[in-house]
């Protein structure tokens, strides 16, 4: 049975089911259905909506859906958070490359890289 079916199943069963939830969001992502994925993530709870992992994927579908200011004021926000925390920056880097978006996780990595210029990880990563 594929994914999307059987966290459809879930859903039907328990609407606020977080990690189907989440799925379904990243799975409407990954069909570039922005608003469809930002339904799904509505239904999550607060503590689950802060997570990186999440605010990336919300910034995704924000963009998809076209709500680009939005999606913006939220890159705003997570660049503000990581520039304090140059391990978070580099982490925020990896998340946004597994979700495909370069042009943003390019910023990460730069910041990082000037926070921590002498991490020999940091640099080869970028040269790679």
């Amino acid at each position: 049975m594929p994914r999307l079916a059987r966290f459809s199943q879930v859903i039907t069963l328990r609407p606020d089911h977080s990690n189907a939830n989440l799925q379904l969001a990243a799975i409407a992502a990954d069909h570039k259905n922005g608003a469809e994925a930002l339904r799904y993530l509505r239904r999550l709870s607060v503590t689950d909506e802060t997570a990186p992992d999440v605010t990336i994927l919300r910034m995704r579908a924000l963009y998809l859906s076209g709500t680009n200011q939005e999606a913006d004021q939220v890159l705003t926000t997570l660049t503000e958070h990581t520039a304090q925390d140059p391990q978070l920056s580099f982490s925020m880097d990896w998340r946004l490359l597994k979700q495909h978006d370069i042009r943003t996780a390019e910023r990460f990595f730069f910041s990082y890289s000037r926070a921590d210029p002498g991490n020999f990880v940091t640099c080869f990563t970028i040269l790679a």
